[in-house]
């Protein structure tokens, strides 16, 4: 793992710079874990949050826990959609379970990107063009059905 969650925001945020705004970005410490979250605002009707954690995260059931903690806390709500960011990261089994246990439950949607900022972009995207996210056959991204 290297650089911060702050660090890693920015790239993203440069990234999406033109296609996307943010209308809030606050950095937290939650239980542990780096996490800065990018309010996204409304996209299709749907509140977006971007949690973002350092490079090379793994995403186990304490780090979901915590990263989702963070999410809701800014797009809290009604029905927000969460989207887990950790470039070169990975999601554990028992986390992405976890993930959908919490998204089930709690009512809210959630995405695991782990590539480049050009796959939150896809999935940014996608959301503002259909509504809905749409997962491409050759990626897979954790979902409640």
């Amino acid at each position: 793992m290297s650089g911060s969650s702050l660090d890693e925001a920015a790239l993203l945020v440069e990234a999406l710079q033109g296609a996307f705004d943010f209308a809030g970005v606050e950095r937290f410490d939650v239980g542990g874990l780096d996490v800065t979250v990018l309010d996204a605002g409304f996209i299709s009707g749907r509140r977006v949050v971007i949690v973002v954690l350092p490079e090379g995260s793994k995403i186990s059931i304490w780090s979901s826990r915590r990263a989702v903690a963070a999410g809701l806390a800014i797009g809290g709500g009604r029905d927000p959609l969460i989207v887990i960011y950790t470039r070169r990261g990975r999601i554990g089994k028992a986390g992405y379970l976890y993930l959908g246990y919490l998204a089930h439950r709690h009512g809210f949607d959630v995405v695991v990107v782990n590539g480049g900022p050009g796959e939150v972009r896809e999935v940014l995207e996608m959301l503002s063009k259909t509504g809905r996210i749409v997962v491409r056959e050759d990626k897979l991204y954790p979902v409640r059905p």
